[in-house]
């Protein structure tokens, strides 16, 4: 649970208590008593303005949406549509006319990419729902060996790289227990990879930094802003000698 919800559910229960001891003091006070009710009341909505202030202060959580995503569309060459509405997955082309839609009772991750995976000019949906990766083609069926399982339940993702530029994606997923992690197409972690599990609640996925020929990634908290090596691992806190770090931590 992030530290939203967690002080969310802690003003539930205070307000409640509050409530309750309110009324009993309303209804079995004596009139002598009616004047330090009036001054626990008082007390009372001091407290709730103090944690309506704390909530406030508190960013808001990583942002999942249903789209509508942009995706190429393989043979037309043109940006199409994909989103989720009534429990369906759908596509609309780039005139806003539905190309089809499919029942998929999951969540989509808040985002959804184009991708070829046969490394044959024709494109893909990847997308993420529930712990699971799924890979569409441009008709709405689902690609063979897909879905793949990653174990445990995605927040957000998945963010889509080709770092060669030869079709041999990876992607990188947030996970609901406040980690960040990269995978391959099978659902294998690149060999090196270390876990990211920042300290303060991730609000959106890492930004890629690239200086000097390498790359790091910039990921944003309820903390603020965190930089980590390529393959994870460790935060980097000095950006000494890494050009533009500085200014790209500092953009948002």
């Amino acid at each position: 649970m992030n530290k939203k919800a967690i002080i969310l559910c802690s003003t539930i229960l205070i307000v409640l208590v509050l409530v309750i001891v309110a009324m009993i003091a309303f209804l079995y006070a004596s009139p002598e008593k009616a004047k330090t009710a009036v001054q626990e009341a008082a007390v009372s909505e001091q407290i709730e303005k103090t944690i309506d202030e704390t909530l406030e202060a508190v960013p808001e959580a990583a942002k999942v949406t249903s789209g509508p995503f942009e995706v190429m569309n393989s043979n037309t060459k043109k940006i199409n549509y994909f989103y989720q509405k009534d429990g369906k997955i759908c596509l609309d082309d780039e005139n806003g006319a539905e190309q089809w839609a499919v029942d998929f009772p999951g969540k989509i991750c808040g985002s959804a990419y184009t991708i070829d995976y046969y490394k044959n000019g024709k494109l893909q949906i990847l997308f993420a729902s529930g712990s699971k990766l799924y890979l569409y083609d441009r008709l709405g069926n689902p690609v063979k060996d897909f879905s793949i399982d990653l174990g445990k339940e995605i927040l957000l993702g998945p963010s889509v790289y080709d770092f060669a530029s030869k079709r041999n994606y990876n992607f990188v997923v947030l996970f609901k227990d406040n980690t960040i992690d990269m995978f391959n197409l099978k659902g294998a972690k690149p060999n090196g990879w270390k876990t990211i599990a920042p300290s303060g609640s991730v609000t959106s996925l890492p930004e890629r930094f690239d200086s000097a020929g390498k790359t790091y990634w910039i990921v944003r908290t309820a903390d603020g802003a965190k930089v980590y090596p390529f393959l994870g691992g460790a935060e980097i806190t000095s950006y000494d000698g890494i050009k533009g770090l500085a200014e790209a931590v500092a953009a948002k």
